[in-house]
């Protein structure tokens, strides 16, 4: 695997015996846009009208613009610090504090460290959040990757957000209907997933497949099959879209919001096996 540290840490590149499995356009990812396998931070996906509320304070998006700006969060279009672990093994992580250019949209001090570690059949990553802060602050986690060429997919859940016209969850819960696999010609999706009831599966036409589990936060999953002729998006996420604002609302379950408090650290998990 490829990993690029200045460009979000955005992992490039992910081969196993020499299938490439990340849809990556490098002309894209100069411009950090949504391209590779990258990551999700602090509010994964669509934020509505570019705001958000956090104990009843609004934070504004508006002044975010590419590519640092409120769709599918900030952390993608900053630069991270990185070091080699060791040749199966790779650390990265990004510090927000006043110096950030995105401070003022999320005003708390935090550092998210990721660590890579290849296995024999595929990949795990492991991801700490840290509050430096004096106060509590509520976050959303994701993993984005882009899979070449997937075939079909599979996505255990009990339940699929409704969402409205600009693709935002309204909080209601629809009976989910990705329980099989599925080829992904016959699909239409930009959804969330939630009440998730196994691991994800992703199918490729030479016959690999990739397991995809998680840690227990990791509550909601976005499927995005709108390029499928490039790649399809299988999306671990800790929360649903706009978590902040259906948290807000009283959609607590619904929206999973993850509060960290001062000097607390929060843990989790997503692995990817390959068969």
């Amino acid at each position: 695997m490829t990993i690029a540290p200045e460009f979000g840490s955005n992992t490039v590149s992910f081969k196993y015996d020499g299938q490439e499995l990340i849809y990556t356009d490098p002309e894209t990812l100069q411009q950090f846009g949504f391209t590779g396998f990258y990551v999700l931070f602090p509010f994964p996906n669509r934020v509505r009208n570019k705001e958000y509320v956090f104990k009843d304070k609004n934070y504004s998006l508006e002044n975010l613009a590419p590519p640092r700006f409120y769709h599918h969060a900030f952390a993608r279009g900053l630069p991270w610090q990185s070091n080699q672990i060791s040749p199966s093994a790779a650390q990265t992580w990004l510090d927000h504090d006043q110096t950030s250019p995105c401070w003022q949209n999320f005003p708390w001090h935090s550092r998210l460290t990721l660590t890579y570690t290849l296995e024999a059949n595929g990949l795990k990553v492991d991801y700490e959040v840290t509050n430096l802060d004096r106060t509590e602050f509520g976050y959303g986690f994701g993993l984005h990757p882009l899979f070449k060429n997937a075939r079909a997919i599979k996505v255990p859940a009990k339940s699929v957000m409704e969402s409205d016209k600009d693709l935002l969850p309204t909080g209601k819960l629809l009976p989910a209907t990705l329980n099989d696999l599925t080829p992904v010609s016959k699909l239409d999706l930009d959804h969330v997933f939630t009440d998730l009831t196994g691991p994800q599966l992703v199918e490729f036409p030479n016959g690999r497949k990739i397991t995809i589990s998680a840690s227990p936060d990791f509550t909601h999953c976005v499927v995005y099959t709108g390029e499928k002729d490039q790649f399809t998006a299988v999306e671990q996420q800790t929360c649903s879209t706009d978590a902040h604002n259906l948290d807000s609302l009283g959609f607590t379950k619904e929206a999973h919001l993850i509060r960290v408090k001062p000097g607390g650290i929060h843990h989790g998990w997503v692995r990817y096996q390959i068969s």
